[in-house]
């Protein structure tokens, strides 16, 4: 299992679900262990209607089909950008790099995730595609495949890469057009446009039966009005994220680069980009004749230059995009590098074809990169050679150059022990991010010299066009070899998915599929044994891993076999939101919590348990202590290595998932926000979504008899004297049907 990923909480279930929902013939369209029923399939799944998930998640274990299904998308990126590359006219082990330098930009967190996994493959594909075309070889079939990929990516993968993806092979069939091959004839554009709308038409139609019902249903979610431009501020590329070009984004640099941006492609093949984006700069400013693969590598540094723009803090360029349709639903701008990468990628590559037969023009850049090498090698030895002494004489002496200077001024108005402090930890950040100690930061350090000290002596003729070839290619082979299995020890056996016994053991009474769970700030508890930090140990992530998996966190109470009134998907609709937010959910709500003490977070679910009652929620699993009358303790339990405490409450106010509504209130057109707002009771009363509907007297002689369930489907058996309103506490989603079988008594 890889960790500390998405994967873990929430694809592993998901797939987990698909794959047994599939085994037993019961429909996937309808997933009953999230926000108190779900249609998972409609959003970023990874695709629950593809063919090739049908195939392997019938016929394999969920683990092995999710694993190989992985395997086949990063042998799809190899082969695709190797055929990109050599369409690009790069030679043939430079093309080899291409494919594994883009891998080496997503660390585990995303190549773990099959909704990005699942879309990688589509950059290479459709640049593959385009350099086709432009060679006029068979237009026509290279746009149907190119259609075909979007049509696949769209079907299984992420909506967010397929678009961008899609506008850069626009943007590349134009250049193409306009710059290389200098054809500037309405017929040339008409067969552009052509080409272009063929290809978006069939991969349209590929992926009509995700597309259409996601489309549908995404009028009730919190993406139904698009994405604020304030909101998608969150993630973007910042001038410190620059050091991950030449370290890896699994790597943490305290107060320069939280990580996880994709920009890293090898530090050889970074510098080898820098070298040839300068070259082209060049000769294009001197407005020199390029060969045919400079022109191609023009284009694609001009698309890299896009993408980094589009990325960028505050960037004018995401600013225009953000206000176009379908780019508008889009967060968060760093993402258009999960596709620049592999421009970035692409444009190294060819650096060592370029420095290979060029002539030594960059030994004023070599000079540059030594120092700073040199120099980055002092500061890494200091921290990690040189004594706590040492440091601590550091710490004193820019603590009394800041109080002599900076305390009481530029806004360090607080106490000068605060600062002391600060400055203590930060050093012992920057030691521990630093450590040769731990391999990914060495792995990447020792590529870094070594790809210094190529281009040194490659500079200075110390080494000829082939050696430095060769070299180039097995550098970045090692690299990505070693990047890859620094991260293996974030990992747990497979067998760790099943440690979720003390969630269903301490679980007093319960009837699998009667009520429902509700995690509450797991992470509390956890805290408090494991202080927060820059970074956790290998050890603190596998057992914050075992946290969320014995105790039910959204979505992996689904090993547990347990129903969930919370749950985590971007397709969440806005009413099961306002829910949560009102209940305290510091999972599928927590962009509304995250900012709340936790005295404020708890008394948001104390005061809602009458919410979480009508929601089928009967057991709280919390990681802090709650008290309450209509709460009952019913368990406390250790879980993880650290016997972190959880606590497992029993809600007196929940209801059956089916029942018959002892008092109707008609409120139509109020949604649950708006009841929320009005300070309306649950539990005592059913509100209908209906101007006069009719109210029935309940009667004791009154039997309800749940015949048969499964995955979206309920047969009950009822015996009513009068008529009655029967309440089944699935989301009331677009979709559900009642029907009478037969008539009774």
């Amino acid at each position: 299992m890889f960790l500390p990923t998405d994967a873990a909480t929430q694809y592993y279930p998901y797939f987990e679900f698909y794959g047994q929902a599939l085994k037993s013939g019961e429909s996937f369209l309808w997933n009953p262990h999230l926000f108190s029923g779900f249609p998972s399939y409609l959003s970023q799944s990874a695709g629950f209607l593809d063919p090739v998930n049908i195939a392997l998640f019938s016929a394999l274990d969920s683990f092995f089909a999710y694993h190989t299904r992985l395997a086949i998308d990063l042998f799809l990126v190899m082969f695709f950008s190797y055929l990109a590359a050599r369409a690009l006219g790069l030679s043939r082990l430079a093309g080899m790099t291409v494919g594994p330098a883009y891998i080496l930009a997503f660390n585990w967190g995303y190549l773990s995730n099959p909704v990005i996994v699942n879309s990688m493959f589509l950059m290479p594909l459709l640049v593959w595609c385009a350099a086709k075309i432009g060679e006029g070889s068979h237009r026509w079939r290279f746009a149907s495949i190119a259609g075909a990929g979007v049509g696949w990516s769209m079907l299984s993968g992420y909506a967010q890469i397929t678009v961008y993806a899609a506008v850069l092979f626009g943007l590349y069939m134009v250049a193409d057009q306009l710059l290389l091959r200098r054809e500037y004839a309405w017929r040339a554009f008409l067969k552009t446009a052509a080409t272009l709308l063929l290809t978006g038409a069939i991969g349209v139609v590929v992926a009509l039966p995700q597309v259409l019902p996601a489309l549908d249903f995404s009028s009730l979610t919190v993406r139904s009005s698009g994405v604020a431009y304030e909101d998608t501020q969150a993630k973007v590329i910042n001038p410190g994220d620059a050091a991950l070009f030449i370290f890896p984004d699994n790597l943490y640099f305290p107060y320069v680069s939280g990580g996880r941006r994709p920009l890293y492609v090898g530090a050889l093949l970074f510098l080898l980009a820098t070298i040839v984006a300068g070259s082209l700069a060049a000769r294009a400013w001197r407005r020199e004749e390029l060969e045919p693969a400079y022109k191609r590598m023009l284009v694609v540094g001009g698309l890299l230059a896009f993408c980094l723009l589009a990325a960028v803090a505050y960037s004018p360029l995401y600013y225009f995009l953000q206000k176009l349709p379908v780019l508008s639903y889009f967060r968060y701008p760093y993402r258009w590098m999960y596709v620049g990468a592999w421009m970035l990628a692409c444009l190294g590559a060819f650096g060592l074809d370029y420095l290979r037969s060029a002539p030594q023009r960059f030994k004023a850049f070599s000079m540059v990169l030594a120092a700073g090498a040199a120099s980055l090698t002092v500061v890494v030895g200091a921290l990690n050679f040189l004594g706590e002494r040492f440091w601590s004489g550091v710490a004193g002496g820019v603590h009394a150059l800041l109080r002599q200077f900076a305390y009481g001024r530029f806004g360090l108005s607080k106490d000068p022990s605060h600062y002391a402090d600060a400055i203590t930890r930060g050093i012992a950040a920057w030691q521990e991010s630093l450590s040769l100690m731990n391999p990914a930061f060495a792995c990447a350090f020792i590529s870094l010299l070594a790809a210094v000290a190529l281009l040194y002596f490659r500079a200075r003729g110390r080494v000829t066009g082939s050696q430095f070839y060769m070299g180039g290619f097995m550098l970045s082979a090692a690299t990505f070899v070693a990047v890859f299995m620094a991260q293996w020890p974030h990992a747990l056996p497979q067998s760790a998915t099943y440690s979720h016994a003390p969630l269903v053991q301490e679980l007093p009474g319960i009837v699998p599929g009667d009520y429902r769970t509700f995690p509450f700030m797991l992470s509390e508890s956890f805290s408090k044994r494991v202080p927060p930090q820059y970074t956790l140990s290998t050890d603190e992530e596998q057992a914050a891993t075992e946290l969320q998996l014995a105790g039910g966190w959204p979505n992996a109470n689904t090993f547990a076999g347990a129903l969930s009134a919370d749950g985590y998907d971007q397709f969440v609709s806005t009413d099961m939101l306002a829910a949560l937010e009102a209940a305290g959910s510091t999972h599928g709500a927590q962009e509304a919590t995250r900012g709340l003490s936790t005295a404020q977070i708890s008394e948001h679910l104390l005061g809602n348990l009458d919410l979480l009652g009508i929601m089928s929620v009967k057991y709280i699993v919390s990681g802090t202590p709650l008290a309450h009358p209509d709460l009952a303790l019913a368990s406390e339990v250790g879980v993880t290595r650290y016997q972190v405490p959880l606590y497992i409450y029993e809600n007196r106010l929940a209801k059956p998932r089916a029942y018959f509504a002892s008092q109707t209130i008609n409120r139509a057109d109020e949604s649950i926000g708006d009841l929320l707002a009005a300070k309306a009771p649950f539990g005592a009363a059913i509100y209908l979504d209906c101007a006069s509907c009719a109210t029935h007297a309940p009667s004791a002689a009154d039997t309800l008899v749940l015949v048969h369930k499964e995955n979206g489907f309920f047969s009950f058996e009822v015996d009513t004297h009068t008529g009655r309103w029967l309440v089944v506490t699935e989301s009331t989603l677009p979709g559900w049907v009642a029907s009478k079988a037969n008539a009774g008594t």
